[in-house]
């Protein structure tokens, strides 16, 4: 319940999400303070969509590389 709370009181914990609002709300004051009729959300593009987070795939070969780099005993099954 915690969790629920926290992200219904202050938003996404994705940075890029963060990042769009905050950019997008400085573009929003500073076109509303020089006469623009705007709404907020034409300044907000992609706050609304979920991110597309797209999990890396790593290969065998690049797996043992840094097990070596940092000297962890470690096979790569396969």
């Amino acid at each position: 319940m915690v969790w629920a709370e926290y992200r219904a009181r202050f938003g996404t914990l994705n940075l890029g999400h963060r990042l769009e609002f905050l950019f997008g709300r400085s573009d929003w004051v500073r076109h509303a303070s020089h006469g623009g009729k705007e709404p907020l959300d034409k300044f907000l593009r992609y706050y609304d969509e979920p991110p597309q987070e797209k999990p890396a795939e790593a290969s065998a070969a690049s797996l043992e590389m840094i097990a070596r780099m940092f000297g962890a005993p470690v096979e790569v099954r396969r």
